[in-house]
């Protein structure tokens, strides 16, 4: 609005410019999807006023008529069963009867072309000002060219200490070789945006790769992307996250990316540290006369992590006498809690059973007290979370924490057979899924409300055959709870079919088998198939001779798994971080594939690359890493293009190219691409 008021437009034809761009927000006098039509097709009033409330915060009008918007009684009311609502390709405007035409024209309306291009009033002269780095909306055509970056970093760098990139907030949990490290922790001090050498091994695609710098980026405006599965991010909006689309992968923007979207997690990376974290720099406070003198770990022990598991599940502080109790009916968790402050604190607890209350054991200590704040085990039950210290120690410790930590889980073994922990901590199910993402356990998390405390709860939970794999790495303690986890490792699960390939058509899937070994796929072509299910494509990559496309392999290769976008959201401002991975550019975040890159076309010359590096040489810019769309051959990962673009084999040209330019050092322009990865 500034801008169009600065370049002399009148506020009514900025009001009609600005609509053009965001929509009305609004189903009132909307063509064809509008209060009337609606209410025709059995919406009520309470269903359209929470339609309106859903409305501001979508790109798409599709993402706003789901379950989630009008829930499962209104979908029911309007016809529609269960298999059908909670399908990921349910499409309900197309189900109530629109058309494709009138949902596009309505979504102009509604959600507005998100591009300033074909806006009344605005002069053809004006369009440039307003062009950004990618194509706008279903409709846009401009973006700014790749030079045009370049020429806008070198202006800006000459006045900040690195480049420019793309960068999460500092609670983001990357699986490293020293285990899992959030990566504010990476930072020593540097100002804003300033790189500084890091090499350390990071979970990543094709396996474990190193970094080569660390970024702090200081404040910037983030915007936070959550799964459906519970796994989130946040970073700034032009971060990049791995989705799947149209038969690929593709790298989509936080401000590209909608509700619906499906994004990739990695599992399985168990990346851990391979020694125990050190508490070397703990210090206490000096002693009252009559304290008694207690042991304190030199570093993280399995019995140390059990301990503070449990901590975590079922303790609290009393700073009134300085104790730490944990609750327990159970004698075996009693004895085992008991037995571990005594070996690692050398202290004597006390176990307080009690006819009308929990048994629970006690120990009074000043200085374990202080040492459990260090850890940062968090005193209430809200401000939990996993301790940093437990998430740098080797994996056979994690465990032990997990197995203190699910005192206050459960197991079931009916027909929703889970293994599940509930938490009033989000952060603490936040650092649960990571570990359980790293570990390779594919899990789940919903909301529960407790209508006793008029609150929520966060529950993180495993089902069928990954709740057997839970239940394996993690043991129960109590006697209780051993006995279903029994029965529940003996059991036989079916395959979950609810994990899917998204942008894989079943019957592209039919086409890549080999003729003689299709009758035990024909359901691939049953109109019913909608999805093609994980455990189908691992199927078909056994067939000797089948020839699957590098985007599939990549998904098999790297254990990649796909969860829609169930939000999008402004984050506000806050300190942001990136690490810097030069093989492949891309690295795990929160379980999460997330990437760190200037952007090139597909059909980019290796002219035009001379040319980009020549210009950035020129122009004295310090540091930049190119992205060319479809850089791998089969293009297993791309950004978005045109549809009808077709990906080409990486011609021998451009890899020349690329060795040529990575032998040439000009002044202060360090050129770092492997030619195997060729701006990947």
């Amino acid at each position: 609005t500034p801008a169009l008021r600065h370049l002399g437009y009148t506020e009514t034809q900025i009001a009609e410019i600005v609509t053009y761009i965001g929509g009305t927000s609004s189903i009132a006098g909307a063509p064809h999807i509008n209060r009337e039509s609606l209410k025709e097709k059995g919406f009520t009033d309470e269903d359209l006023a929470k339609l309106d409330a859903a409305l501001p915060a979508v790109f798409e009008l599709k993402h706003a008529f789901n379950m989630y918007t009008f829930g499962e009684e209104t979908m029911r009311r309007l016809g529609f069963d269960a298999d059908e609502y909670t399908s990921f390709d349910f499409d309900m405007l197309s189900a109530l009867g629109f058309s494709r035409e009138q949902i596009l024209e309505a979504n102009d309306h509604i959600c507005g072309r998100q591009t300033i291009e074909g806006a009344p009033h605005l002069n053809d002269e004006h369009l440039a000002v307003f062009d950004t780095a990618n194509r706008n909306g279903r409709t846009g055509k401009r973006f700014i060219h790749h030079n045009g970056h370049i020429k806008m970093m070198a202006a800006t760098q000459p006045f900040i200490s690195g480049a420019i990139s793309k960068c999460v907030t500092g609670e983001t949990l990357l699986p490293t070789a020293d285990g899992l490290i959030r990566i504010r922790d990476l930072h020593q001090g540097e100002d804003p945006d300033t790189f500084r050498d890091e090499v350390i091994e990071v979970a990543s695609l094709d396996g474990t790769q190193k970094t080569d710098a660390f970024y702090y980026g200081g404040e910037r405006s983030v915007r936070t992307v959550r799964l459906r599965s519970g796994h989130k991010v946040t970073g700034t909006p032009n971060h990049r996250l791995l989705t799947a689309r149209d038969g690929e992968l593709v790298w989509r923007r936080l401000d590209e990316i909608d509700p619906g979207e499906y994004v990739a997690t990695r599992y399985g990376s168990d990346l851990w540290s391979a020694l125990p974290d050190r508490f070397d720099d703990f210090t206490p406070s000096a002693a009252y006369v009559a304290q008694k003198p207690v042991g304190i770990p030199q570093e993280m022990t399995d019995e140390l992590a059990f301990l503070v598991g449990a901590h975590v599940a079922e303790g609290h502080v009393a700073r009134s006498n300085w104790t730490i109790t944990i609750t327990s009916d159970d004698e075996d968790v009693l004895t085992r809690v008991r037995d571990a402050w005594r070996s690692e604190f050398d202290v004597e607890p006390r176990i307080v059973r009690s006819d009308d209350r929990r048994s629970s054991v006690v120990v009074a200590s000043k200085t374990i007290v202080e040492f459990f704040d260090y850890l940062g085990c968090g005193e209430g039950s809200s401000p939990k979370r996993i301790p940093d210290a437990v998430l740098r120690s080797p994996r056979s410790m994690v465990l032990s924490f997990l197995q203190g930590l699910f005192l206050a889980g459960y197991v079931t073994t009916g027909a929703a057979a889970r293994m599940a922990i509930c938490v009033d901590s989000p952060e603490l199910a936040d650092d649960l899924q990571a570990v359980l993402t790293n570990l390779g356990v594919v899990h789940s998390r919903i909301t529960k409300h407790n209508a006793t405390y008029d609150k929520d709860f966060d529950e993180v939970y495993a089902a069928g055959r990954e709740a057997q794999v839970l239940a394996r790495l993690v043991p129960f303690v109590e006697a209780e709870k051993r006995a279903t986890h029994q029965d529940l490792l003996e059991r036989t699960f079916a395959h979950s079919i609810s994990d899917v390939i998204p942008g894989l058509d079943p019957e592209d899937l039919y086409e890549m088998i080999p003729p003689g070994k299709r009758s035990r796929f024909s359901f691939l072509l049953d109109p019913r198939t909608e999805h093609v299910s994980r455990l189908t494509l691992e199927r078909v990559a056994m067939i000797p001779m089948v020839d699957l496309p590098q985007w599939l392999h990549t998904i098999l290769a790297d254990d990649l798994h796909f969860s829609p976008v169930e939000s999008v959201i402004d984050a506000g401002a806050r300190d942001v971080y990136d690490v810097s991975v030069p093989t492949n550019h891309a690295f795990v975040g929160n379980g999460i594939v997330n990437h760190n890159t200037i952007n090139m076309p597909n059909e980019v010359t290796p002219e035009e690359i001379e040319e980009a590096y020549m210009l950035s040489w020129k122009l004295g810019l310090k540091a930049m890493a190119l992205y060319r769309d479809g850089s791998k051959a089969s293009q297993p990962l791309s950004a978005t293009a045109d549809e009808g673009e077709e990906s080409e084999e990486e011609p021998a040209a451009i890899t020349a190219s690329v060795e040529k330019e990575k032998a040439i050092h000009w002044g202060n322009l360090p050129v770092g691409i492997s030619p195997t990865q060729a701006y990947a």
